[in-house]
């Protein structure tokens, strides 16, 4: 029984990290695209 329990939560933080991995991936490629997009206008406002 308690192994059974271990195994479930065991599974349990194993999803959790993968969506936390996932959400950190996404939030990085956000803010990567942000920083391209406000170079680029910054770099156009210029010329």
């Amino acid at each position: 029984m308690a192994s059974f329990k271990f195994r479930i939560l065991g599974k349990q933080r194993y999803t959790y990290r993968f969506l936390i991995s996932r959400e950190v991936k996404l939030h990085n490629h956000i803010c990567f695209n942000l920083s391209y997009f406000c170079f680029f206008f910054r770099h156009r406002k210029i010329n």
